[in-house]
């Protein structure tokens, strides 16, 4: 499509955030395309055309109310709680994948993941990586590569935190279709921001549908009300969670037979012996076991006997026990990269390795997260009037944080050789220092340190 397609196609279908008061705005963002529009014929556009190639920072004028679709769109299966087959599971991924003239659908794959994440193991892997990621520094960036603290504190906000966590569960799922929320009074933020139903998000078609299984979308990612206020995130057809489904399911499985198991065999079996004939006298002897499994006691006549048999240290219930072990640990390393983080390790050194490698898990993440950000959220937050100008940029704070244990051993080895500011010493570690002079000429700083070294050690 030429630049010239383009533009018509904002004449035809742009509403808001481009018009202002029937004026067409077009921010450009290099010299070229604005050589190449000033060469355009625009006499048939019956609007007035403002080309500009600066931000302007005036606030959003037409309406700062996000326009919600949920109303719009009509949730008719809701989700399917229950266990579901390995057979279900690879139907849900034939539904999934199929080409787009059979009309892939998505809805059966996502009731396996909302019933996977309410797995203990899956949650807490999935929630290790959202609050690692979450608590990662960030800052805004002007053209120059200097921190920008008024663009800073836009995103430094719960909407934005919210954002992130619904960046992460595009990753799990596949994709996601992200609703930016109202704009607050002060232009200074979004209100909410929220995730629409992903049974209603159609990669295939290229929009939203109003009931899941429709071949026709209700709304297009590139029309309004989509194009200004929602964000399409999409990562691969079904995303990290069907990496962990199969496991998931076989937990589901042996959980299942486990319960039975301790529901059969948990409490001692009693067994009663009698030489009696008569069916009344068994009927009753059958009542008497009964009672006795229940109560435990029961009475009976001398020619009867009872016993119990215990299943207490039977090793059938380690069979179950090790492949729901077995299970979570496929979980931890398809999500973490690692089994150890979630559960024990048998050395510190396995655990440090273990740990490296979710970090990485964990920068990879942010990385793709900052690009969506970059490439998706902030262009969106310029043309809805946030004093976001153009070449600022998302970047992560990657700036390693040493413990005041490994502080203290770095300077202590940097004092015979170089002088350390008391103020920022007093800054790092909460407490004033205060040269002292000794006979040996030794401020007494090196000393200080020494002591607080051993104290953290």
């Amino acid at each position: 499509m030429t630049l010239k397609d383009r533009f018509n196609n904002i004449v035809d279908k742009v509403r808001s955030p481009f018009i202002k008061n029937d004026t067409l705005v077009i921010t450009l963002g290099d010299a070229t395309s604005k050589e190449a529009l000033s060469n355009m014929d625009f006499s048939t556009v019956n609007r007035s055309i403002l080309i500009k190639s600066d931000y302007d920072p005036s606030p959003y004028p037409e309406n700062a109310n996000s326009p919600d679709i949920e109303d719009k769109i009509s949730d008719i299966t809701g989700t399917d709680y229950r266990i579901f087959t390995a057979t279900e599971w690879k139907n849900a991924i034939t539904e999934a994948t199929q080409p787009k003239n059979y009309y892939p659908n998505w809805v059966r794959i996502i009731d396996m993941y909302e019933n996977a994440i309410i797995d203990s193991h899956i949650n807490a892997a999935v929630n290790t990586l959202k609050f690692r990621l979450l608590s990662k520094g960030f800052y805004i960036v002007d053209q120059d590569g200097e921190k920008n603290d008024d663009a800073t504190a836009i995103f430094q906000s719960r909407w934005f935190y919210d954002f992130l966590d619904i960046v992460v569960d595009a990753k799990m799922t596949g994709f996601q279709l992200l609703q930016l929320g109202d704009i607050s009074p002060d232009n200074d933020k979004f209100e909410w921001v929220k995730a629409v139903n992903q049974k209603h998000v159609r990669p295939d078609l290229g929009g939203v549908v109003k009931h899941e299984y429709d071949s026709t979308v209700a709304y297009k990612f590139d029309e309004e009300p989509l194009l200004s206020w929602y964000i399409y995130i999409y990562f691969d057809v079904l995303g990290q969670l069907n990496s962990v489904l199969r496991w998931y399911l076989y937990k589901s499985e042996v959980s299942r037979f486990w319960a039975e198991f301790n529901e059969s065999f948990g409490v001692p079996a009693v067994i009663g012996k009698t030489q009696v004939k008569d069916p009344k006298r068994k009927e009753n002897i059958i009542k008497l076991l009964k009672g006795f499994a229940n109560n435990k006691f029961a009475v009976a006549d001398l020619e009867d006997e009872f016993e119990t048999w215990d299943t207490t240290n039977m090793s059938s219930a380690q069979i179950y026990e090790n492949l729901i072990r077995l299970c979570d640990e496929q979980i931890s390393k398809s999500l973490l990269g690692s089994t150890m983080v979630l559960d024990n390790g048998s050395s510190k050194s396995q655990s440090e390795t273990h740990e490296n490698n979710t970090s990485l898990f964990i920068d990879a993440l942010a990385r793709v997260a900052g690009f969506v950000v970059n490439d998706q959220l902030i262009p969106k937050m310029r043309h809805l009037g946030f004093n976001i100008p153009n070449g600022y940029k998302f970047q992560w704070d990657n700036t390693e944080r040493l413990s005041l244990k490994d502080k203290s051993e770095m300077i202590a080895k940097l004092l015979p050789f170089y002088s350390i500011d008391e103020d920022e010493l007093s800054e790092t570690f909460g407490f004033t220092f205060e040269a002292k002079d000794t006979l040996g000429g030794d401020t007494g700083l090196d000393t200080a340190l020494n002591n607080l070294n051993r104290h953290h050690g």
